[in-house]
């Protein structure tokens, strides 16, 4: 009697999951439905009545609105009452984009070859409220110090971060390449240090250079940082002792966050047109002229140089040669210009030098006029020249007389005569083509050659090797880029000790510091100091494919999150991201 009723209940259990695979539904939840651009939404699609099930496929209007970022999944099975129940939930965080309302269509997922959809949901999203950002513990700004330039005029726009609380592998997640302006950098990333509502901030302060190319209302649109929070809390001890209070027990937990600074309108004041100088060539700033001589004092037929030398604040790239007036006598030569760009008073300032060689016909003084340049001012809001101040040759006669050379005709069709020989000496005259020839076989002329060019190839050599020699002494990139290999390898065997351990954080924290100093070798940086960012940055600039910079980066920040935020690995695992390492670096050793 007691197995016919374990039988009973088992014929139960199957009908009740067949029953269960038989009602499958899809739900798609988030945990709000009104949020603003530096909020995080979590996305939860449950599926009900199935233990295993493909990906969910997110529609696409969700992927045009937000940055989609996986949690993974989860599944449970319960018993109540005798029923069986069980469901799997995926999980992720969506990130805006931009502000509006979203209508999210349904999302999609097969179970056992059948396809179920949840129903569509729709989220609010609020632009960023400027003055609740002063109270926040990491917040973005960006500003322009003029909103109403004239077209090609300098303005200056600055993005800061400010956070009082630890974050990790900040990034941007647009470039700050604004359509409708023309860009420069004004120097690297600066860090300080500042105080808002009594609260102290480390601030990272990044600035550009813009010059408006077109008239209107341009905007530049809101900026996004993607930053990992790390969140430190303590587990209750099971002991009471106060010694385990201390922070070296805490755990540390990650988060990211989206910070926004808004989008910021330019209204852009075209240049005017009363008044414009001929010869104005859309230089918009404030610039000085000035030409020099090389020698004012020249014979006919030399060369001196003249240099125009052009400088100032603003689009010096737009700068065009002044024209040349009254030279008869001169012949110009222009050379191509050459134009250097430096930061001076927080500002892009540029110089263009002419060369141009001037080559006198003709004896006498002549005056080089005066240069013209025309350009607008934005402070005075109208158009300005300036020249250069004249500039006096004297040029002498030329000291090379040409001497005339007369030639006297013979006459006219000359008879052609044999040739005589009209006396012998005592060599016999060779009067055949073939006494040109070596009439002597030299069986050992190799050996004369070789002997002959033997020096020569030693002296080669030994100067190839002297220069390398040079070449590792005086170019450490070089010899650190060499070595990067036979290092990384010695670190290996440290990191090796390490790799069953737990806690874990020394093997991360090694084979981290191992695989930034072997970048950082290669790339001639310094490699402890190196972000995921900075890293991704770098081997772009180096040409290296994006494929494997993403790879190198996922690298970086799984290891900085392993060693920072307490994010557990098994040992396979750890050893799996060793074996990355590895064969990364050999990648690395073929391309830099």
């Amino acid at each position: 009697m007691k197995q016919i009723s374990i039988v009973f209940i088992a014929i139960i259990i199957i009908l009740l999951n067949i029953y269960s695979a038989w009602a499958v539904s899809v739900t798609a939840t988030v945990d709000k439905t009104e949020a603003s651009l530096e909020d995080t939404i979590i996305l939860t699609i449950s599926v009900e009545g199935a233990q295993r099930s493909g990906e969910p496929i997110l529609p696409q209007e969700l992927k045009a609105n937000f940055n989609i970022h996986s949690r993974g999944s989860s599944s449970r099975i319960e018993i109540v009452n005798g029923r069986i129940s069980s469901s799997i939930d995926y999980n992720y965080l969506l990130f805006p984009k931009k502000p509006g309302t979203f209508a999210i269509g349904p999302v999609s997922i097969t179970v056992k070859g059948e396809r179920y959809e949840s129903q569509p949901f729709t989220v609010k999203i609020l632009p960023v409220q400027k003055e609740t950002q002063p109270t926040r513990d990491i917040f973005i700004t960006s500003e322009v110090d003029n909103h109403n330039p004239y077209v090609n005029e300098q303005i200056v726009y600055t993005f800061r971060f400010f956070r009082s609380i630890k974050v990790i592998n900040p990034r941007l997640l647009e470039d700050l390449n604004f359509e409708g302006f023309y860009i420069e950098k004004l120097g690297k990333e600066q860090e300080s240090q500042t105080i808002r509502n009594g609260k102290q901030y480390l601030v990272t302060e990044l600035k550009q250079a813009l010059f408006p190319t077109k008239p209107g209302k341009i905007e530049i649109p809101p900026v996004r940082l993607q930053v990992d929070v790390v969140y430190r809390f303590k587990r209750r001890s099971f002991f009471s002792d106060p010694f385990f209070d201390d922070s070296f027990f805490g755990f540390n937990e990650t988060r990211p966050e989206i910070l926004v600074a808004p989008a910021i309108t330019i209204n852009v004041r075209p240049i005017p047109e009363e008044g414009k100088p001929l010869n104005f060539s859309n230089l918009v700033g404030e610039f000085t002229i000035s030409a020099t001589a090389g020698e004012k004092s020249l014979k006919v037929g030399d060369s001196m140089t003249l240099t125009i030398n052009i400088s100032g604040y603003g689009n010096i790239w737009d700068a065009i040669e002044p024209e040349f007036e009254g030279l008869p006598n001169l012949k110009v030569y222009s050379d191509k210009p050459t134009i250097n760009k430096s930061i001076q008073k927080g500002r892009i300032y540029g110089e263009m030098s002419l060369k141009k060689a001037l080559v006198p016909l003709k004896e006498g003084q002549f005056r080089i006029p005066a240069l013209k340049m025309a350009f607008f001012n934005p402070d005075l809001g109208q158009y300005q020249q300036i020249m250069t101040k004249p500039i006096l040759l004297n040029v002498l006669p030329s000291s090379e007389k040409e001497t005339l050379h007369l030639v006297e005709a013979g006459g006219i069709n000359p008879k052609k005569q044999k040739i005589k020989i009209v006396g012998k000496d005592i060599l016999p005259i060779h009067t055949s083509i073939n006494a040109l020839k070596n009439q002597a076989f030299n069986p050992f002329s190799i050996f004369y050659y070789l002997i002959i060019a033997i020096p020569w190839l030693a002296f080669i050599t030994g100067l190839g090797i002297k220069k390398r020699n040079e070449r590792l002494t005086n170019d450490q990139g070089l010899v650190r880029s060499q070595k990067a290999m036979n290092k990384f390898k010695k670190s290996l065997k440290n990191i090796r000790h390490y790799l069953k351990d737990e806690p874990s954080e020394k093997f991360y924290h090694l084979t981290s510091r191992a695989f930034k100093e072997y970048l950082g070798d290669k790339i001639n940086v310094v490699g402890t100091a190196l972000t995921p960012l900075e890293a991704e940055k770098k081997l772009s600039q180096k040409g290296i494919e994006p494929e494997l910079i993403q790879k190198i980066r996922t690298l970086l920040e799984d290891l900085e999150k392993g060693e920072f935020a307490s994010v557990s690995h098994s040992v396979q695992e750890r050893e799996e991201m060793l074996k990355e390492a590895k064969q990364l670096v050999k990648t690395l050793e073929k391309r830099l």
